[in-house]
């Protein structure tokens, strides 16, 4: 039994492990993105033989819901947006629920507005603040589109936002004394150009908002606005996946092969210099071993996401798939240098193959039995059965 190469291999798939684990936000915000763009989808086609100023509001409040949900899962945050017409409620007030733990901690109502008086001026300002006055929306937040650029300071030059312009208008509004003062009041305090969660006890996770340009674009070609929707955050995801593993990867493998070198030395089995030079090797293998597995673990995760494919949709599955996809090519590179004959690359294949299977199949047994599992279960189930493999190896 090859203990050296049984350890080698543990630490590698801890550290794929622990990779994966470091990943899970980005993974999670890719399954979100997803998700809000199936929404998004849906909604579109349902209303494709509709002119765009009808159904410019729908399609707002399912890309500012899709990116809040999307942004929170990247950083951790358990915050989600509901759309209500996506929950059979479209006549509600709220257009957007702000859901955490189970409760309602935001109610909001969006309002997409793009007009201007006969003159051709823009009044796309005053528009939305006169649509989103009244009791009915007294303490929601009051969600308008984004345009950095609505209008320009006659003193200072500078651009103004819609936001900034709106909010102007509405403050005048509040202090003019009129019977709506108090509802413009409420305007103010609540008004935002991107879905935001301001609550008490909440992370402050935001949107980014929506632009007309891409409320348009997004109208005109919705299979293309979600295709590159989802792209970015498939992006953010390989990247990040793939740099976790491989940092992982290089600590944990960097750990035993410093420890193992470092016994060598005291025993006088090893010049310091070699020894050093043995852990950076190691080291930079494993690293970038470590970098190839996440890029193929998330390319699995997020086609199996979008195909709904159960076992690679789950991401500790994926990486496990994808180590050993790393692994099996390893195998076949080592025969095709003539470094190991035809035997033992069908043992290495045959072993890896059984690892892979073994360690998913268990996995999935223990989050079945115990509910939600953690990144030292499959670790764990990989190093007994790499135990097992090769003492069932050398027994034959």
């Amino acid at each position: 039994m090859d203990k050296k190469k049984i350890r080698k291999d543990n630490a590698q798939h801890i550290g794929v492990q622990l990779g994966n684990e470091f990943s899970r936000n980005a993974q999670h915000g890719t399954e979100k993105a997803i998700e809000g763009m199936s929404l998004f989808l849906k909604v579109a086609k349902s209303k494709e033989n509709v002119g765009f100023e009808q159904v410019k509001g729908n399609l707002f409040e399912y890309i500012e819901a899709a990116k809040f949900n999307k942004n929170a899962a990247n950083i951790g945050d358990k915050t989600r947006a509901i759309i209500t017409d996506a929950v059979g409620r479209p006549h509600d007030p709220a257009d957007i629920e702000l859901i955490r733990d189970g409760k309602i901690v935001r109610s909001v109502q969006a309002k997409f507005s793009k007009t201007q008086n006969s003159k051709g001026i823009d009044t796309s300002a005053a528009s939305s603040v006169n649509m989103q006055r009244g009791t009915k929306y007294d303490g929601m937040q009051r969600l308008i589109r984004k345009q950095d650029d609505y209008a320009i300071d006659p003193e200072t030059g500078k651009k103004i936002s819609l936001f900034e312009k709106a909010k102007d208008l509405t403050d005048k509004r509040a202090e003019s004394g009129s019977i709506y003062s108090d509802e413009y009041k409420d305007v103010s305090k609540n008004l935002t150009d991107e879905l935001f969660d301001d609550t008490v006890g909440g992370s402050g996770v935001k949107s980014g908002g929506t632009t007309l340009e891409e409320i348009e674009e997004a109208a005109k070609n919705p299979e293309k606005y979600a295709r590159q929707f989802e792209m970015k955050q498939y992006g953010k995801e390989v990247v990040n996946t793939s740099a976790n593993i491989a940092a992982a990867s290089a600590i944990t493998t960097g750990i035993i092969s410093g420890v193992e070198n470092a016994f060598a030395v005291i025993q006088n089995k090893k010049e310091l210099d070699a020894a050093i030079k043995d852990v950076g090797v190691t080291v930079v293998k494993s690293g970038a071993k470590g970098g190839v597995t996440g890029a193929i673990s998330s390319l699995l995760h997020i086609g199996g996401s979008k195909a709904n494919i159960p076992v690679l949709s789950d991401s500790s599955s994926a990486t496990v798939i994808a180590a050993g996809v790393v692994d099996s090519g390893v195998a076949i590179y080592e025969y095709a240098r003539g470094e190991i004959n035809s035997t033992q690359l069908v043992e290495q294949l045959q072993d890896t193959a059984i690892k892979a299977t073994t360690t998913i199949y268990f996995t999935k047994a223990a989050t079945i039995i115990f509910g939600a599992t953690n990144p030292f279960i499959p670790m764990a189930i990989y190093s007994v059965a790499n135990y097992v493999v090769a003492s069932a190896r050398e027994q034959n």
